[in-house]
Formats: structure tokens, C-alpha cells, sequence
């Protein structure tokens, strides 16, 4: 049974019961980009160079340093060629679920790994530095922390913030997300 066909059967079985429907948007190799205020981007994975040299254009702003926040792992994307723009700096922070390890639905994010990663996206944000978070589509893990960031830093109501993770395909039905989410978000 190949991957693909294993995929495509996954999202049919999900569609009968009203989940799915949410299509990557890639613009320039960088799927499911959103400003989430001023100076703050959510994304998924940069295709290539190209797609990186492009993201510059659109969230870079003169005299402030970028700081990109990995939420996946290295082999899930490369982020060398942020590291290469001027100005720019690389933060891995991976999180669970690792798209190449299913079994990897099954291992919660722990407190620490995401109360880390809210507190170098909103420490680098209140120093002035425009920031970036990613995952693989950008739409489970980087939903996750985006919704951490928007009920702590800017006072959304977890319902509110649910309701933005779902709309930008957040897949309710991933065990270790999902349990992150009622269990340790406040």
C-alpha cells in the first residue's frame, strides 16, 4: 500500500465526518502564510531557496532582525537558506507530531517544549524583531502555538482561538495536538 493512496483513503474516511476541506494556499513555495499582528508570521515549510529569498520580501522590514521559529524537524524541511539572509536567525523548536513518524501522533508536546517556544516568539517580538513561525503545512503545530500566542499575548478567548486553528486546517483529530489543547491550554 503506497503512502499516497494511504493519504488520499485517510482524508475521504475524514471528509464523511466534516473534517477536511482545507487546502494548503502556497504562494511563491511558502504554503498557508499569515500575519498574525505586526511583525509576526505564521507559515508552512519554504519550498526552496527561492521560496525563503521571497519570504524576505513580504516579511521583512528595514532594520529589524528576523527570527525564524522551526517548529518541525530538520527532516521535514531545511531552513539553511533563512540562515543565509542577512538578518536572519533560525530557532529549532520542534514539537510533535514528525510528518516521516506516524507513531508520533501519540506523543503529546510537553509543557516546557511550548511554554519555550511562546516565550522566544514573544520575547524576540516585544524586543522589536519580526518573527516567523513554522511547521511542515503550517497548519497543526504552527496552529497550536499560534492559538498559545493569541489567547497569552493578545488575549483571545480559547474558544475564539479555536475557532482560527480550525478554519486554517487545524486537524482536530491528531491525538497529541488535540490532547495538548484540552489538557494544558489555559
Amino acid at each position: 500500500m503506497s503512502a499516497k493512496w494511504l493519504s488520499a483513503a485517510w482524508a475521504s474516511i475524514l471528509s464523511l465526518f466534516g473534517c477536511g476541506g482545507f487546502t494548503d494556499i502556497i504562494d511563491h513555495g511558502v504554503p498557508n502564510l499569515q500575519q498574525v499582528a505586526p511583525g509576526m508570521w505564521r507559515m508552512g515549510q519554504p519550498a526552496d531557496a527561492a521560496a525563503w529569498q521571497w519570504l524576505a520580501t513580504q516579511v521583512g522590514e528595514k532594520g529589524k532582525s528576523v527570527l525564524v521559529v522551526k517548529l518541525n524537524d530538520d527532516n521535514e524541511g531545511d531552513d539553511r537558506p533563512a540562515s543565509a539572509i542577512p538578518g536572519w536567525m533560525v530557532m529549532r523548536l520542534p514539537i510533535p507530531p514528525e510528518d516521516d513518524k506516524a507513531w508520533t501522533v501519540l506523543v503529546k508536546p510537553s509543557r516546557e517544549d511550548v511554554a519555550k517556544i511562546y516565550e522566544s516568539i514573544s520575547q524576540a517580538h516585544a524586543l522589536g524583531q519580526v518573527v516567523v513561525w513554522h511547521c511542515t503545512h503550517g497548519r497543526d503545530r504552527t496552529g497550536l502555538v499560534t492559538a498559545v500566542i493569541r489567547m497569552k499575548l493578545f488575549g483571545w478567548t480559547k474558544k475564539r482561538a479555536w475557532d482560527e486553528m480550525i478554519a486554517r486546517g487545524f486537524r482536530w483529530e491528531l491525538p497529541d495536538l488535540d490532547a495538548y489543547w484540552i489538557e494544558d491550554v489555559r
